[in-house]
């Protein structure tokens, strides 16, 4: 299985601590950790623990953040060979504050992700339409992620589309991709309805359905996922766990379903098992090295809840 992820490199700047400062104070955190990150690399490392090829294409500035970011990519098994090298940005980073009840705030540099151009995407294209689908979010500038999609869609290649971060994005996106995945704050700013129970994401489904989506995945968090084909729905419950770390569990949860979307041809399945790969994640630091590995999904799947 094949599968071209198109999207951010990030290096992650973590710090821990048990409450976020006010506006001016200092406070003493308690540990710091620089890590890689970005959705479209997170998404390129769940892709390849979940046994598929990932190919990464995005951009890195020529800097040691790139090494870092880089070197990690390549031992978790990514093809780097497509990523693009700035010389005018820096890399991009994220600095990640985790409280010590395992939410975060994030701060974005966007740095050389912005660099990533349609031009170089055309240079790509090959990795795209011989791949057996694509996956896409929205952390780089929206015509590189159209022109992705378009190169996909063109070669008859499936495409999940990861909303995220939330933004408004034109319906003709909505209309490319064959899975539109949002989150609940994610899928309140595509539809103005806020997901809070089953009758609203219902609704919100809805709204992305009239846009033009095909097949969507409202994400619950730890009540599941609505899904909903127009024609099908299904409630995927989600599965309870205690989180340490939650950075990269939408991104985990994407690669984990393309994967076996592509094995099973079965969305609701592949939610199942993108439910369980993601409360996997949640339970361990890291947004990448926190990702869990096929066989210890598959035998987290197969438990009882």
């Amino acid at each position: 299985m094949k599968v071209a992820i198109v999207g951010s490199i990030m290096v992650d700047l973590v710090t821990r601590c048990q409450r976020y400062p006010e506006r001016g104070e200092t406070l003493s955190a308690e540990a710091f950790t620089i890590v890689s990150g970005g959705k479209g690399a997170n998404q390129a490392v769940a892709c390849a623990k979940m046994g598929c090829e990932a190919t990464l294409i995005g951009a890195v500035g020529a800097d040691p953040f790139a090494e870092i970011a880089l070197g990690l990519l390549g031992g978790f098994g990514v093809n780097v060979r497509h990523i693009f090298h700035s010389a005018a940005s820096a890399t991009g980073t994220a600095s990640i504050v985790i409280d010590g009840t395992s939410e975060n705030t994030i701060l974005v540099a966007r740095g050389a992700n912005n660099d990533l151009s349609v031009g170089h995407l055309d240079r790509c294209a090959e990795a795209i339409s011989k791949s057996d689908a694509l996956l896409v979010q929205l952390e780089i500038h929206l015509p590189v992620v159209e022109r992705a999609m378009q190169i996909a869609h063109e070669a008859g290649i499936p495409i999940l589309l990861d909303p995220a971060p939330a933004q408004q994005i034109p319906d003709r996106f909505l209309a490319l991709a064959d899975f539109v995945t949002p989150n609940a704050q994610e899928a309140k700013t595509l539809t103005k309805v806020e997901p809070i129970d089953l009758a609203t994401a219902r609704q919100a489904a809805a709204i992305l359905h009239g846009r033009g989506a095909r097949q969507v995945v409202i994400k619950r968090g730890p009540a599941g996922c609505l899904v909903s084909t127009g024609v099908r729905e299904e409630v995927v419950e989600g599965i309870a766990v205690l989180p340490v770390d939650t950075v990269g569990a939408g991104d985990c949860f994407a690669g984990a379903l393309i994967a076996r979307w592509l094995e099973t041809r079965d969305l609701v399945e592949a939610c199942r098992f993108a439910n369980a790969a993601a409360s996997l994640k949640v339970q361990r630091p890291g947004a990448q090295s926190g990702i869990p590995s096929r066989e210890e999904v598959d035998a987290h799947s197969q438990s009882p809840s």
